[in-house]
């Protein structure tokens, strides 16, 4: 009987941490995925964490920018079951720029830790590697400050044997 080895390519997503030496954010922001298969849908939730479960300052809007490497393509945000699905929110993308987007009341802000927005992405090759980035990251407009300033994940491409 013979056994058969089967490469197949995967791809880790982790996140890229920033530190600052004395200057604690009052957010943290995190990007989290899981392992998936070649050319396959990713999502990524974008996490807002607390040094409590309540957040310091309650969030009625947040604005980023999408930037992805040349072989990934952003498909949208998807509010369901998050944080911003709350009644009062409403949020959006433009796909073309990349922008994404979401705001309400100050009476139905966030205050609590959790996934703010969901984000999809398509993998277009089998070797996809580099980082994705949310730039010009802003919540509210400006307050509570946030690290890292640029959240980002990188894309590794490695082998997996079955």
């Amino acid at each position: 009987m013979q056994i058969t080895k089967i490469i197949y390519p995967l791809f880790i997503v982790s996140s890229l941490a920033t530190t600052a030496s004395t200057v604690r954010a009052q957010i943290e922001i995190s990007l989290e995925t899981e392992l998936l298969a070649r050319s396959d849908t990713l999502w990524v939730d974008v996490r807002l964490i607390a040094e409590t479960d309540s957040l310091q300052h309650p969030i009625n809007s947040f604005q980023f920018k999408v930037v992805t490497p040349a072989d990934v393509t952003f498909l949208g945000s998807d509010s369901r079951y998050t944080l911003s699905e709350k009644k009062g929110w409403s949020t959006g993308q433009n796909i073309q720029n990349g922008r994404v987007g979401g705001f309400s009341s100050s009476l139905d802000a966030i205050g609590l830790e959790g996934v703010l927005i969901r984000l999809q992405f398509l993998l277009n090759s089998t070797d996809t590697m580099g980082t994705i980035e949310l730039s010009e990251f802003r919540l509210n407009s400006g307050i509570p400050d946030h690290l890292p300033v640029t959240p980002s994940l990188r894309l590794d491409r490695i082998d997996h044997l079955e």
